[in-house]
């Protein structure tokens, strides 16, 4: 069977298990969710400031277009175009002059061009784009008259971005073009390709189709194509339809987290897409971290729990092989425990307990020596007065073979008389210490009797410290009842601490720097709760143990209990054994004053013989009828002293067999 230490260390490194586990299992799922609302609501952040930025770059570009079409000169030009022939070259010159001073600090501007229509196109740059692409894109600004963005490619493939705008004359309304920038693809790129979002992250913009208008990295998202993940395109515009700005979706077949934001005046969307296993890398390797720290933690804690468990099972060893050694006998066995803990307690009792035995054996061991040597007397006084008596028969055959001869032999009468009379008195003289031997018995066996009164209370009494003993733990049970319930509200306040430490450190986060001091505060109180839930769990724990011991201390006195009932009813058992002696001896008292009587009649007859010697004749037979009687009462005698003789054996044997009883203990 395992033992109590190997038990006790297994529950409580068990018990930490399961807590460090748990705790570590909350606390990553509560550190993944912060980690991924914080990184969704940065990324929304980045994406809302690079949509701004596009925002503000192409507003200046469409400030610049509005400085274009609305200066004097391309109005008025434009108006009074197709009047001369000389006035399409004027214009022609004030138009490249124009865009020209426009755009000269922009280089990523390809072309800059004014479209009277399909087939008249001024400015710069006009040749860079085939007719046809400026065709679709005046087409497009043909039905309105604000920014209008497209994608196209140069002659080498090379993407670009169109903005075209329709224009009209400040002066009667008339249409008088539409004007086209062309820019770098690049150049939208540039804008936000140093911002770092993490490894293996990706940047782009597309519009509601799902067609990218501009990649950070082009060869893996390429530029002026439809975007394979259809479903990513209807994600992007149902979660802006519904004010939601990042989600989980896969990408090129990687789970990512999507962030985006929508451009202004524009069907445009900038869009980020983060790599599910970047966002968990540093969470993987703090969760690994925690895993090596819980395991350290486990292996420390197993180790201080072996140690506790010694510091309960040592003590627990000595009170048993002290109860193993009682229970062999040998009371001379002493627990040397200077602790003052229960367990110093126990080892207390028990030495009270073994002292109070050690007395009760010794006095029941000079009181079994005292009865073995009172038998020993009865013994002898039975055989003394067995030998008495079958003297006092002999005499009384004689006397009856006297009286028988009497008639015959008158004249020896009176010498048979004489020796009659001397051993008549030897007779009442042993008669009479037949019967102080009888009345010493007696009185041995009532001192007996006070002995083993004396014996059984003493028992009644070590039967009464034994329950106060168990009644004693059993209330100090109740008061550890009353100590870990008030351990477990101490736990359930450092749990509910713990919680409020992480809500006000949800608090603090929200609160950005100011509440930096807060989440400190707020650290070390959840550190605090930590350490006080687990110090509280250590005291449970620890007072189960006691309780546990404190039961099987119970469990062992009420068993001495039962083993002090057995005794106390061995006690019992030999005072009604001496009570039977006792009424044995009075019997036999009796029986002695019998004979001592019958004696004296005897002594009496024999003055009267003596008297009437001249008559001896005449009473023979008187004399014959007597000595028969006093023959049936020495026999009568002889039977009782038998019986006293029996009684003395049996009273020797039952001391015998208490003190072999007794000599098994070991008392010196």
């Amino acid at each position: 069977m395992m033992k109590i230490s190997t038990r006790l260390s297994l529950f409580i490194v068990c018990l930490l298990f399961l807590s460090i586990s748990g705790i570590s299992f909350i606390s990553y799922k509560q550190s993944s969710n912060a980690i991924q609302t914080k990184i969704e609501l940065y990324s929304e952040q980045i994406m809302n400031q690079v949509s701004q930025n596009l925002q503000l770059d192409l507003k200046h570009l469409e400030n610049t277009m509005e400085d274009i079409s609305s200066s004097e000169d391309i109005q008025d030009g434009l108006a009074n175009y197709n009047a001369k022939p000389e006035t399409q070259y004027v214009v022609d010159n004030k138009v490249r002059k124009i865009l020209t001073h426009q755009v000269v600090l922009m280089p990523y501007i390809k072309s800059a061009n004014i479209a009277i229509d399909s087939n008249t196109i001024l400015g710069l740059g006009a040749d860079y784009l085939e007719k046809s692409k400026y065709t679709s894109i005046v087409d497009m600004a043909k039905n309105n008259f604000t920014f209008n963005y497209s994608l196209i490619n140069d002659p080498t493939g090379t993407p670009l971005i169109s903005i075209s705008k329709r224009f009209k004359s400040a002066i009667n309304g008339a249409v008088l073009g539409t004007i086209v920038l062309t820019l770098a693809e690049e150049h939208i790129a540039d804008i936000y390709r140093q911002i770092d979002i993490g490894k293996s992250a990706d940047i782009f913009i597309m519009d509601e189709k799902g067609l990218i208008i501009s990649s950070r990295d082009g060869a893996k998202i390429p530029v002026n194509q439809l975007l394979n993940e259809a479903t990513l395109t209807e994600a992007v515009i149902s979660h802006n339809e519904a004010s939601k700005t990042t989600f989980t979706s896969a990408l090129k077949g990687i789970d990512s987290l999507i962030a985006f934001s929508p451009i202004e005046n524009s069907n445009w969307f900038v869009v980020a897409s983060i790599p599910q296993a970047y966002l968990d890398a540093e969470l993987n390797a703090s969760a690994k971290t925690s895993i090596w720290l819980g395991l350290i933690c486990l292996i420390v804690s197993a180790a201080i729990a072996y140690l506790i468990s010694l510091s309960i099972s040592s003590p627990s060893k000595k009170i048993l092989y002290a109860m193993n050694e009682a229970k062999i006998g040998n009371l001379n066995i002493q627990l040397n425990e200077r602790k003052k803990d229960e367990m110093g307690q126990i080892a207390a009792s028990f030495n009270e307990m073994m002292i109070n035995i050690r007395l009760l054996v010794k006095q029941a061991t000079i009181s079994t020596q005292c009865i073995i040597e009172q038998s020993q007397v009865m013994d002898l006084a039975s055989g003394q007065m067995r030998e008495t008596t079958g003297q006092f028969v002999t005499i009384i055959s004689q006397i009856t073979q006297g009286a028988i001869e009497q008639a015959e032999e008158a004249s020896h009468s009176a010498a048979s008389m004489n020796d009659l009379s001397e051993k008549m008195d030897l007779v009442g003289v042993n008669v009479e210490t037949v019967s102080a031997n009888v009345e010493k018995s007696k009185q041995i066996s009532e001192n007996t009797l006070d002995i083993v009164r004396v014996l059984n209370e003493k028992t009644i009494t070590v039967n009464i410290a034994s329950q106060r003993i168990v009644q004693d733990i059993q209330d100090f049970n109740e008061d550890m009842k009353h100590v870990k319930n008030v351990v477990e509200v101490i736990s359930d306040i450092a749990t509910q601490t713990n919680i409020l430490s992480i809500n006000a450190s949800i608090e603090a986060a929200r609160a950005g720097s100011a509440g930096k001091g807060f989440a400190v505060v707020a650290h070390e109180v959840k550190r605090l709760a930590e350490q006080s839930k687990k110090a509280s769990v250590s005291i449970n724990q620890m007072i189960s143990q006691i309780q546990h011991k404190s039961e099987l201390t119970v469990n062992s006195a009420i068993a001495a209990s039962v083993i002090i009932e057995d005794q106390r009813k061995a006690v019992q058992a030999t005072d009604e054994s001496f009570q039977t002696i006792s009424t044995e001896m009075n019997h036999i008292s009796g029986y002695i004053r019998n004979v001592n009587q019958t004696v004296k009649e005897i002594l009496a007859v024999k003055v009267r013989t003596l008297e009437a010697i001249e008559v001896i004749a005449s009473v023979a037979e008187q004399t014959a009828a007597t000595t028969e009687e006093a023959s049936a009462s020495t026999q009568e005698q002889l039977h009782s002293a038998n019986e006293l003789a029996s009684l003395s054996q049996e009273l020797g044997q039952t001391a015998n067999r208490l003190s072999e009883a007794i000599f098994k203990f070991k008392i010196d």
